[in-house]
């Protein structure tokens, strides 16, 4: 059953594809969604806060199914690549009609909240695309890296404009298979020229994102576990319960903490055990870890 909130966003973004941004009013989204604009405004505070929602909504939703594609470990890494890419470029068709809108109206407001978040996007795209290059190619292609990312980022949006703007009906499952022959051809002729123009620190504010939220995460992690392991030395818990605790925390800090790049699925799995655990008083600390591996998961979101 759909909540209310995500109703709403589903109604606005009809509302946005078909009338336009800024031709549509709050009263219209209420209307569409048979509620009082005053019980709008218990979800949403103005205009601009439903398209954000609108935007974190669609991220997390591709960013739900390329976490699926990657866990399918009956999949190549170029066979994961390749069906991430016809998952993306078949959403992109979907919802075509808000997308154009977009483009064509300008319609994202100047708001610093939304601009910071459409960054973060963009930024997450070139580093997401940079792993999936490592994964399928090697590090051996680390210094083409970001001119690869930056290259096949722009022909894959071409062929969006042609598909968003130009109403072409491309077959999305060729189109796919098509870029990703052409990507090997590119890694092959960068690593044959043995050329690279863009540098680290040209990209420095695209990779700083990526850095930041990791390190952010990390500290808020290694504080929820500090917490936790407090609060057990000062709490009324049978010894195999607080071992079985002690023991998941150790398993969860070697896996978050000290690995370059935790796998998300064994971190959900700790974070799922811990709540099953027949203890009190703790349960606010695993949906915070819950809350924020949900953020991680966005963090590595892809959006085309």
């Amino acid at each position: 059953m759909v909540d209310r909130k995500t109703m709403i966003i589903k109604k606005a973004i009809k509302l946005f594809a078909a009338k336009g941004y800024h031709s549509t009013s709050i009263q219209e989204i209420a209307n569409a969604c048979g509620i009082a604009k005053g019980t709008l405004y218990n979800y949403f505070s103005s205009k601009e806060e439903v398209m954000l929602s609108i935007l974190k909504y669609y991220s997390e939703t591709i960013r739900n199914e390329i976490e699926k594609i990657a866990r399918d470990h009956s999949l190549s890494p170029k066979e994961a690549f390749l069906k991430q890419i016809h998952y993306q470029l078949e959403e992109c068709v979907k919802h075509r009609d808000f997308i154009e809108m977009q483009i064509r109206e300008y319609a994202i407001p100047v708001n610093e909240e939304i601009n910071d978040f459409i960054f973060e996007i963009r930024a997450s795209r070139i580093n997401w695309l940079i792993n999936r290059l490592y994964d399928v190619y090697g590090k051996e292609i680390e210094k083409y890296s970001l001119d690869l990312a930056t290259m096949i980022n722009g022909m894959v949006r071409e062929y969006l404009e042609y598909i968003i703007l130009d109403k072409k009906e491309f077959n999305t499952e060729k189109l796919s298979l098509f870029l990703i022959h052409r990507i090997d051809d590119l890694v092959l002729s960068v690593k044959n020229s043995n050329e690279y123009f863009l540098k680290a620190s040209d990209l420095e504010e695209f990779l700083k994102i990526s850095d930041e939220k990791h390190a952010k995460l990390n500290y808020k992690v290694n504080d929820i576990i500090q917490k936790v392991r407090k609060d057990l030395s000062i709490q009324r818990i049978t010894p195999e319960i607080q071992n079985k605790v002690i023991e998941t925390l150790e398993v969860l800090e070697e896996e978050w903490l000290h690995k370059e790049e935790p796998k998300l699925v064994v971190v959900e799995g700790l974070v799922l055990f811990l709540k099953t655990l027949p203890i009190s008083g703790f349960e606010h600390y695993w949906e915070q870890l819950d809350e924020i591996l949900q953020e991680k998961k966005s963090n590595i979101a892809f959006k085309l």
